[in-house]
């Protein structure tokens, strides 16, 4: 999934970097940059919605995705400060629409 995300993107015009969890090398430094995250609920170790909630204010927009669509998950989403949820499966056009609204919520 993640490098299917990753040549959307790609061809969609966006510079990508794709890490397997929240722990990766890399990630911190990141977060300075980044345009719009993509971050799935369930990450190997730090869970999505944790490791935003980490993240050093302002936090960058994010897109977070899921195969477990549930209300529980809603909110904890939420309560971590994501408004955009996406469920797998989805279009590549939902996620691109997804990250503009994201994006759209910082300025």
């Amino acid at each position: 999934m993640r490098r299917a995300v990753e040549r959307l993107l790609r061809i969609s015009g966006y510079r990508t970097r794709a890490f397997a969890s929240a722990e990766d090398e890399g990630v911190a430094e990141c977060l300075r940059t980044v345009y719009c995250m993509v971050v799935d609920v369930q990450l190997p170790g730090l869970r999505g919605p944790v490791f935003y909630q980490t993240l050093p204010h302002p936090r960058p927009p994010a897109v977070f995705v899921t195969a477990y669509g549930n209300e529980a998950t809603r909110n904890e989403i939420w309560c971590a400060g994501g408004r955009e949820l996406l469920t797998k499966p989805f279009l590549g056009s939902d996620l691109l629409s997804a990250i503009e609204r994201a994006a759209q919520e910082r300025t």
